[in-house]
This record gives C-alpha cells, sequence and structure tokens, in this order.
C-alpha cells in the first residue's frame, strides 16, 4: 500500500492505532483528577452507611403520627437526641419521639422524621398539628451507592464530581492509565533555544514552546531536544528522547528540501514508517513511524502548517495514549462569517477566531501576513473536506474549538 501523499481521513486513522495505550497504576484517587480509569471503580460501601435524616427534627413512628392534623394534634413525649456522627442505642417506644439532626443515623424502629418548623414544644413533649408522609425527610440506607455497585467504566476520565463520588464509595485508590511522557525534537541549524542570542536568520523554538506549553496546561511531562541539519545530531537526540519518553514529536526537517534530514534520520535508525505527507494544508510534508515500539509524529517546520498539524494529528494522539476517549477540544457547529474556497482532493484546516452572536458562533478566517500572530489568536480549526465546495457567508459548519475556554469551557 502506497502511503505517500494520503487522505486526511486515512492519517488520522493510522495516528490513532498506532498511539497505544499507557500501562496502569494504582494510585491514590486524590491524586487522579484529569486522569483516565483503566479499570472499573467498585464501590466498597453502602452511602449512606444507614438510614439518616434529610432534616433537623424529630424521629418517629409513621403510626403515631400518621391522623395529625389541625383539629387531630398528636402529642408525643421526647426520650433523647441524636446528633450527626454519633452512634446511639436509644429506640422509640410507642408515643414518643427522639430529637435528631441532620445526617444522623435514624433510631431502630423510626422510619419518619418530623421536620422542626412542623412542630410545637411543649416542656418535654411536641405536639404535631400536620399530615405527613410515612418516610418522610429519611435518606434509606445505600440511596445514594450501594457497595459492589459499578461507578464507572474504565476509559472514563477522572473529574472532582467523579472523585466525590467515589470517595464516598469508600474508594481510595483507583488504576489508572499513566499520563503519557512526551519528547519534543525541534530540527533545524537556524532554531535556537528561548532567552539564547540569535545570529541573522536564526529564530527561536517557538513550536516546541506551543507544543510544551499545551501539554503542560494538560499536567503531561515534556522533555525538549534541538536538532541541527545533520543526520547524526538527530539520531542522537532522538535516541535520548525515545529512552525516556513514550512518545516523539518533531518539528521541522520532514519535507523534500536538502537539508530535510528527519525520515532518512530514522530509516538510518530502523524505524517503521506508517505514512509520510498528507493531502492537508497546512501541514502536508507531516509523517508518523515507529521506533523501539514508541510512537514519532513528524510535523512541518513552519509554524502554521506545524500547530494545524500538531492540533489535528499529535494532540488526539497523545490524549488517546493517556486512555481518554476524546480529546480536551470542543465539537461544535457555528456559521462562517466570510467565504471560503476549498481545492479538490485536498482537506483544508482554516485557522479562525470565535464569535458569539445572539444565536450562533460565527466563524473569523484569519487572515493575516503574520502566521505567528494568526496561530497566537486561533481559537478554532475549521475542516474543509476533500469536496471543496466553496462555502458563502453564514454557512453552517462543524469545526472543532481548541480553546474551550473562549467559550467558558475549564481547561482539562
Amino acid at each position: 500500500m502506497n502511503r505517500n501523499d494520503i487522505a486526511y481521513e486515512q492519517a488520522m486513522r493510522l495516528v490513532l492505532e498506532n498511539a497505544p495505550l499507557m500501562p496502569g497504576e494504582t494510585i491514590p484517587l486524590q491524586q487522579t483528577v484529569g486522569l483516565t480509569l483503566a479499570a472499573s471503580a467498585i464501590a466498597q460501601v453502602d452511602s449512606p452507611s444507614a438510614d439518616v435524616t434529610l432534616r433537623d427534627g424529630y424521629a418517629v413512628h409513621y403510626r403515631d403520627v400518621s391522623d395529625a392534623g389541625t383539629d387531630r394534634p398528636v402529642r408525643l413525649v421526647l426520650t433523647g437526641s441524636i446528633a450527626a456522627g454519633r452512634q446511639s442505642s436509644l429506640k422509640l417506644s410507642g408515643q414518643s419521639a427522639i430529637r435528631i439532626l441532620t445526617g444522623a443515623p435514624m433510631p431502630a424502629s423510626a422510619d419518619t422524621v418530623i421536620p422542626d418548623e412542623w412542630v410545637q414544644k411543649v416542656g418535654k413533649a411536641i405536639v404535631i398539628k400536620k399530615p405527613l408522609s410515612k418516610g418522610d425527610n429519611v435518606l434509606p440506607q445505600a440511596a445514594d451507592v450501594r457497595r459492589g455497585d459499578t461507578l464507572a467504566e474504565a476509559g472514563e476520565r477522572l473529574t472532582p464530581q467523579l472523585i466525590a463520588l467515589l470517595t464516598a464509595a469508600g474508594i481510595s485508590q483507583v488504576t489508572v492509565y499513566r499520563r503519557p511522557r512526551i519528547g519534543l525534537l525541534a530540527n533545524g541549524s537556524e532554531v535556537r533555544p528561548p532567552g539564547s542570542r540569535l545570529a541573522p536568520g536564526e529564530l527561536y523554538a517557538s513550536n516546541a514552546a506551543l507544543q510544551q506549553a499545551w501539554f503542560q496546561a494538560h499536567h503531561m511531562d515534556t522533555t525538549v531536544q534541538l536538532a541541527a541539519d545533520c543526520t547524526m545530531a538527530i539520531c542522537r537526540a532522538a535516541e535520548t528522547l525515545l529512552s525516556q519518553c513514550d512518545v516523539l514529536i518533531t518539528s521541522g526537517g520532514v519535507w523534500k528540501g536538502d537539508r530535510d534530514l528527519i525520515v532518512s534520520a530514522f530509516d538510518t535508525m530502523g524505524w517503521t514508517p506508517l505514512f509520510h505527507r498528507v493531502r492537508v494544508v497546512p501541514g502536508k510534508s507531516m509523517g508518523m513511524g515507529l521506533c523501539k515500539e514508541k510512537p514519532i509524529i513528524c510535523l512541518p517546520g513552519g509554524p502554521a502548517a506545524n500547530a494545524a498539524a500538531f492540533f489535528m494529528f499529535a494532540a488526539p494522539a497523545v490524549w488517546k495514549m493517556g486512555g481518554s476517549r476524546q480529546t480536551p477540544f470542543l465539537h461544535l457547529s457555528g456559521r462562517i462569517a466570510s467565504s471560503l474556497q476549498g481545492r479538490p482532493g485536498w482537506t483544508h484546516l482554516v485557522m479562525c477566531r470565535i464569535q458569539r452572536g445572539k444565536r450562533d458562533l460565527w466563524l473569523h478566517p484569519w487572515r493575516s501576513n503574520s502566521r505567528l500572530m494568526s496561530i497566537s489568536r486561533c481559537e478554532a480549526i475549521l475542516p474543509m473536506g476533500e469536496q471543496a465546495k466553496p462555502l458563502s457567508h453564514g454557512t453552517r459548519v462543524a469545526f472543532i474549538c481548541i480553546q474551550p475556554a473562549v467559550l467558558g469551557a475549564p481547561v482539562t
């Protein structure tokens, strides 16, 4: 099969198929926010662990108050009190009540709680003049969680809300997929690390900076290396990163020029190439292969092409390796604010900013002479498929929001 110059969909399938899941590890539950379960979470206890009251009030036998009403007041004798977290041997006898505070376990044989505001206290007794139903204001044992129930399946992401549920169910540690460790290799003799002095024609490694910042925002560890346009230097840097990391993402040196040595360097290392060049604009020169059973994703060096390929291919691959069923991006629909023309046989990745309208989200394609400025303000990517049908102003389209925070969604 020829895997050069392949379609966007085929490249995406190959990327995801060859992004291996990380091994599972069992760690304390409170350290797992944002991670993905590698095994089901099973409730260890009932919650609540006993029948408890939902209100401050008085625990009673329903049969003693079933006929209460304005013209039929019921008088009950107080025989004690119970607070939340306290064990009590108190037991109701006929025509009696026990003072009970929110969250306290129900005394033996009590089945209903009368709230404070329904009661008139008279000395060591209470008077009830309102009817109620059996079981009112009582939360039965295991009403929220029952021991042995499956509360979350493998593949579910651990949110603060889910962690709260699992904690209530007596779960103190869970098995999660380890976050992948990412190696970032910026290739090019002209590329310099941030903070160094630049000679004319040199530039800073802004592609690696974007990738590292994105992974750090999602609590993933990265290691960055720079390599000149030299096969030996590329191989040396790649070997170092592959020994430390689970996936390698390269930037630059992946096209067909005299100094584009990434693919040939990895050929020297004995990698298994999966594809090279994709029919996408920008980002067409990207490729992928496997070395030491670890994925290597090769991205173009041009800022716009690098960013587009990173968000559409590399980021989903890394996210999948961590066990997640989907990326943190939002898949939405909106309307385009200007007409667009595609190119037959190619998928166009249009960088856009998002504007909220009264009824719709509007996508404004970035048109700027500054590639870096366009990337820095990019909030969404609109994929235009290979059919290349012109899109007129106001056309509804599906798009990917790569900055959920602009719409009020949290970074996850």
